[in-house]
């Protein structure tokens, strides 16, 4: 006899948000565009290159009589030029480019929360689908089975036929219901493999819900404007701001000519002579009036901005932790309150159709009471570890161990 198959090895919530840190592509993705804009600021950091010339000046046809000699007849220029950067615009451009790697930096970083809190949806998704899917697909068997046995009280005599069709309608439902759930299954399945680089959706069965995370004490306001300033949101807007104070740092320092450094050798008439000379353009008809005046503008706007995304951050914070400490006792309420007293009423239903003392009515109000209480237990159970997982993020805990 052939022993059964091993069972699948599971796969634990940790595990998967971890891996989606690691190998989702999306978060590859975000971490390439983090390391461009690093690359942006190192380069902004070197000084610009110079410009070489070699030119030949005064080149003649020689004749007869003054055959062509390319000592004397060839005036032969080299030129290196050298812009100076000596009133802040290198500066400038370097730290706005410095301020941008540092924004990019922090988009990264919320671009991958935003990539772990997906794998965990869609985890506890198809954790959700595979108890709801076993919980239908249970009250649907049994409904077949009474579908069965009124039909055959109905062919007796025993039972009225507007019992049998009540019943068949309230099991064509649960067909229904475990279709649908069926589909959200598969859907959560195939679309945490994708998220995670794999091509074949993951078992359902080598899942499990996980317990529900702490988090710390005090005033959800008050924990919202304490964590506000160390999101990654906050950050960026707060480096566009320093991003925009460097682009203004660098209009007002176009308004001054920047000069160019200029050194060569030249050789005219078969003499050898040295080059140097400074050059730089002459501000008559712009002086960079508009460029200052648009950068001025862009720092209020930014100034706002900041000001804007800490407040609703904090706010969002603030009610990611209430909403996580509602939902978490909710759904431990649930389970015995809601979930416990769907179950006994079925029981008791179902006992007393299959002695004949009850009607059909009191036995399919109990069973779409307890699918309704299944799938609201199971919503509960995943909002409330979604809405923990995201307050931890938005309060600066360890979330992905």
């Amino acid at each position: 006899m052939r022993s059964p198959p091993p069972p699948p090895a599971p796969l634990p919530f940790e595990h998967v948000l971890r891996a989606a840190v690691e190998r989702a592509p999306l978060a590859a993705a975000s971490a390439a565009r983090r390391d461009a804009s690093d690359a942006s600021a190192r380069k902004a950091r070197r000084l610009p290159n110079p410009e070489a010339t070699v030119r030949v000046e005064n080149w003649r046809q020689g004749t007869d009589a003054h055959p062509f000699d390319a000592q004397a007849d060839l005036d032969v220029v080299a030129e290196l030029s050298q812009p100076l950067p000596v009133f802040g615009t290198w500066s400038s451009r370097r730290d706005e480019a410095a301020a941008l790697s540092r924004a990019a930096q922090a988009t990264s970083r919320g671009e991958v929360e935003a990539v772990v809190l997906e794998a965990a949806r869609l985890y506890l998704g198809a954790v959700r689908g595979r108890d709801l899917v076993g919980a239908l697909a249970e009250s649907r068997d049994v409904l077949g089975t009474m579908v069965a046995t009124v039909e055959k009280r109905v062919a007796e005599g025993w039972s009225a036929e507007g019992d049998l069709l009540k019943l068949r309608a309230e099991n064509a439902r649960s067909e229904a219901l475990l279709a649908r759930a069926t589909l959200e299954l598969d859907d959560a399945a195939a679309r945490l493999a994708a998220l995670l680089g794999e091509e074949t959706p993951v078992d359902p069965a080598r899942l499990a819900m996980p317990p529900v995370p702490s988090l710390p004490e005090g005033e959800a306001e008050a924990l919202g404007r304490e964590a506000a300033a160390t999101r990654p949101a906050v950050i960026e807007a707060r480096e566009r701001l320093e991003a925009a104070r460097a682009t203004l740092r660098l209009e007002k320092a176009l308004r001054a000519p920047e000069p160019s450094l200029t050194v060569g050798y030249k050789r005219t008439g078969g003499l050898d002579t040295a080059l140097a000379g400074v050059s730089f353009p002459l501000p008559l008809f712009d002086t960079n009036a508009s460029g200052v005046a648009r950068s001025e503008a862009e720092v209020r706007a930014a100034e706002a901005v900041l000001r804007s995304v800490e407040l609703e951050t904090a706010a969002g914070t603030a009610g990611l932790v209430r909403a996580a400490r509602t939902l978490s006792a909710r759904a431990e309420a649930a389970t015995s309150d809601l979930l416990g007293s769907a179950l006994g009423a079925r029981g008791a239903a179902r006992a007393s159709f299959r002695e004949g003392v009850s009607e059909v009515l009191p036995l399919v109000d109990a069973e779409r009471v307890t699918a309704e209480a299944v799938r609201e237990t199971l919503d509960l159970a995943v909002d409330a570890r979604l809405s923990t997982l995201a307050a931890r993020f938005a309060l600066g805990q360890e979330v992905v161990p």
